[in-house]
């Protein structure tokens, strides 16, 4: 339910072009907090069930914290009854949920492959070179953050000056 509330809130910072404080919550903030969690459950501070709990804490903080933002940027959602589509909202939140999975299989599968296949010891020395690689690419997470709006906004206008200026 977090993870639908962040995606729903996120969309929304994007759309006003506000994606900083997104970016903040969606890489230091809760790749910090994961870390943070793991060094406490690795070194026996805290039990599974708490790490499990506290990992979905920190997504529902981060939801929230998001929420507060999008609302000091005036959101305004004011619903009517008639305007509520439900098989909609089930939908897209499905798909969202489905969307979030797939990334989180596919930026996984090989470490966890390599797990299966060799052992733990391999798995180390693959993975740190791999999230040191998923750091340098931040800037470019966060650039198209703000580029696919703008994108979005300029093929929908039919800007196309505007276009080349964002390709060039």
């Amino acid at each position: 339910i977090s993870m639908i509330f962040f995606l729903f809130f996120q969309g929304y910072v994007i759309s006003q072009f506000k994606t900083s404080f997104f970016q903040f919550l969606n890489e230091p903030w809760l790749k910090g907090t994961y870390l943070l969690i793991a060094v406490f459950y690795s070194l026996d501070f805290i039990t599974f069930d708490l790490f499990i709990n506290l990992i979905i804490g920190s997504y529902a903080l981060a939801a929230m914290l998001l929420m507060g933002y999008s609302f000091l940027l005036r959101l305004s959602f004011k619903p009517s009854v008639e305007s509520i589509n439900g098989k909609e909202i089930v939908s897209y939140g499905a798909y969202s949920i489905l969307d979030k999975g797939a990334q989180v299989i596919v930026n996984s599968l090989d470490i966890i492959m390599i797990g299966w296949l060799l052992s733990l010891d391999d798995v180390a020395f693959y993975s740190l070179p791999f999230f040191i690689a998923a750091v340098t690419i931040t800037p470019q997470k966060a650039i198209s953050t703000i580029a696919n709006p703008l994108v979005s906004q300029a093929l929908s206008l039919d800007e196309n000056e505007q276009l080349f200026d964002l390709y060039s």
